[in-house]
């Protein structure tokens, strides 16, 4: 089930699946800005090796268009150390673009995390 957070205009969700995880998150912005990608120091003891940068940010982008609401991608933050499970982080951009045209709550995000 995934976990939603928030740190000032970034949102964030944590999602598990079995072994598989991530912690990713987006904010939003013009229409005519090119999104960017922020890697985030690893949280935990857990490395499940590189991961490719443009993979992310393509998947997260795909998963936020899929969510077919009016929202732009301004910039995406991942965390060294998650699984490359591409599919994953396009499943996330989606959940992050549906919740934020939503309202959907989200939970504050310690100081320390992001």
């Amino acid at each position: 089930m995934p976990q939603y957070l928030r740190k000032d205009d970034k949102y964030f969700v944590s999602y598990v699946t079995g072994p598989s995880h991530v912690l990713v998150g987006v904010s939003f912005g013009a229409a005519d800005a090119s999104p960017d990608i922020h890697r985030q120091s690893r949280l935990a003891q857990c490395d499940h090796g590189s991961l490719d940068e443009a993979r992310i940010l393509e998947a997260v982008a795909a998963g936020v268009a899929a969510a077919n609401v009016e929202l732009h991608l301004a910039s995406v933050f991942y965390f060294e150390g998650d699984s490359p499970s591409y599919d994953l982080y396009k499943h996330c951009g989606k959940l992050l673009a549906q919740r934020v045209a939503a309202g959907g709550e989200f939970s504050p995000m310690a100081e320390n995390d992001a």
